[in-house]
């Protein structure tokens, strides 16, 4: 064994596991991006589903209220809607925008 090649062994080991872990953070970085995206679109149907309550509720109080102008919020489990309701030209106009922590989704009818 000539002495210029002892510890090639340990340097080719350093090199190859310097690659794994390169390898590894890189799917790791790109996994968080994703679960990120996932609460995104999570929150998101939330706030959809928010801005229907809105809606839903918008209608019930314009049967009791037929011509009524509605305006008015709500909250429920950390959701909240706004709604907007007028009746124009014989057509009831709602715009319902629900909003849960940094998503916010509109519905208009």
């Amino acid at each position: 064994m000539k002495y210029d090649e002892r510890g090639i062994s340990l340097v080719l080991t350093f090199l190859i596991m310097a690659i794994m872990l390169a390898i590894v953070v890189g799917i790791s970085s790109m996994l968080s991006g994703q679960v990120k995206i996932m609460a995104g679109a999570s929150n998101s149907i939330s706030a959809l589903y928010a801005a229907e309550s809105g809606m839903e509720r918008a209608l019930y109080v314009f049967k009791k209220c037929p011509g009524c102008d509605l305006n008015y919020d709500g909250a429920f489990d950390g959701r909240t809607y706004f709604v907007n309701a007028k009746m124009i030209g014989g057509v009831l106009n709602i715009s319902s925008k629900g909003v849960y922590k940094e998503a916010s989704r509109t519905v208009t009818r």
